[in-house]
């Protein structure tokens, strides 16, 4: 999948990436063939909602090959870290017109090797989300022609988690770096669950213009915001 793929792509470049490893889109191809899935998915894909719920159990209940465990069990060992995210990486994530962002699953916090091989299945199963499968259909995309790739990938706990912009993004402003960001993971923040702490400096100084909290105490201490804004 594209994400999969983007992220090889940093790593050539020599950007900072999180070690892990990617189960490609065969594994979900031989998934669904020694399960004999394919004929079942056929039969249940235009059935409702119902239906869309039974291809989904039907993924992440059956059994994954012991070739497969096998693999997935030597990477996850080799990876050798406390916690992983287990991402999605769909082949029709990001096409010419369309974007799927955010219809598949991301587990966040899995902490053992039994926990990684039922996410990937879920990861698997999200195809079949009720708004991917809606999205497909209004856009005419045969779900046949969809894949799904996952990646395990190293999961750090950091203290906050957020975005920063190098420009004002509401103000246009190129003099000004706008951060945002939150205790925690970064995912409560592009949910939309929670409003995030948001820091707007000079670019030139790094000086703090102005803060907006959400709390008592920011996410992020003056030293933080300085080095993220120089980075």
């Amino acid at each position: 999948g594209p994400k999969a793929a983007s992220l090889c792509m940093l790593r050539e470049l020599g950007m900072k990436v999180l070690p892990g490893f990617s189960v490609a889109t065969t594994a979900f191809s031989a998934h669904l063939d020694a399960n004999d899935l394919r004929s079942r998915i056929l039969s249940l894909s235009g059935s409702g909602p119902n239906g869309i719920k039974e291809i989904r159990r039907l993924i992440a209940g059956a059994s994954l090959a012991d070739s497969l465990r096998e693999q997935i069990s030597t990477a996850y060992h080799k990876l050798g870290v406390n916690v992983v995210a287990v991402r999605s990486s769909a082949t029709a994530e990001d096409l010419p017109g369309h974007s799927f962002a955010g219809q598949y699953e991301t587990i966040l916090g899995v902490r053992s090797l039994e926990e990684c091989f039922d996410a990937i299945k879920r990861c698997w199963a999200s195809l079949w989300t009720e708004r991917a499968y809606e999205y497909r259909r209004r856009n005419g995309i045969d779900y046949r022609q969809v894949e799904m790739a996952v990646i395990v990938q190293q999961q750090i706990e950091p203290d906050a988690a957020g975005v920063a912009f190098s420009l004002d993004p509401v103000k246009g402003s190129r003099s000004r770096i706008v951060i945002e960001s939150c205790r925690g993971l970064g995912e409560a923040l592009v949910s939309g669950t929670v409003r995030p702490d948001r820091f707007l400096l000079q670019k030139r100084t790094l000086e703090l213009v102005r803060q907006t909290l959400t709390g008592d105490t920011p996410s992020l201490d003056p030293k933080s915001m300085k080095r993220l804004a120089r980075g």
